[in-house]
């Protein structure tokens, strides 16, 4: 199985209710921030044509149908809603003609999976191959990203590093170190 590591493969578990695919936003009782032009809420005809992430596998099968596989700079913020539905996506890249900035707080991607209209978000991360396994440091970064994203009211679900159709989980190590 692609992008797997010597773990048990698991599915993201729910750690809170959903009750309603406001609560990320109504939480802290304030609104989500305005989206910027290139980002796009997904219809409801685009949203069914996307699986819903219930672990990694689902997740990187989002990323592959996102994202062409030649990308090994840039990162795809997928935000999902209640019910664990993709409801928006923003890639970006931070080549000479793009230019974007990549997002490293966590506050900038919960602001972001909230304006998409999610309350949960899976991170990827397009990386070349010798950066494909994850490190302690990342580890260590994604479970910073998680707390304050989840600060934020939205959940981190999970850090994928992708090169070309190979991927890894940095939940996964995360999980299996104990972390």
């Amino acid at each position: 199985m692609a992008g797997s590591v010597a773990v048990t493969p698991h599915r993201y578990v729910l750690r809170t209710p959903r009750t309603s695919p406001d609560h990320g936003a109504l939480q802290h009782g304030r609104g989500a921030p305005a989206l910027p032009e290139e980002v796009v809420k997904l219809n409801r005809e685009d949203r069914r044509r996307l699986p819903k992430v219930l672990g990694p596998d689902d997740a990187a099968n989002v990323v592959r149908m996102l994202v062409c596989p030649e990308h090994h700079e840039g990162q795809l913020v997928i935000a999902l809603d209640w019910s664990g539905q993709v409801c928006g996506a923003e890639f970006r890249c931070p080549c000479e003609a793009c230019r974007d900035e990549m997002l490293a707080d966590g506050s900038e991607l919960a602001a972001l999976a909230t304006a998409l209209g999610g309350i949960e978000l899976v991170l990827a991360t397009f990386v070349e191959d010798e950066q494909l396994a994850p490190t302690a440091a990342d580890v260590a970064r994604f479970e910073g990203l998680r707390v304050e994203c989840a600060d934020d009211g939205v959940e981190l679900l999970d850090h994928l590093l992708f090169s070309g159709h190979r991927w890894r989980s940095i939940c996964e190590v995360s999980v299996a170190r104990g972390a």
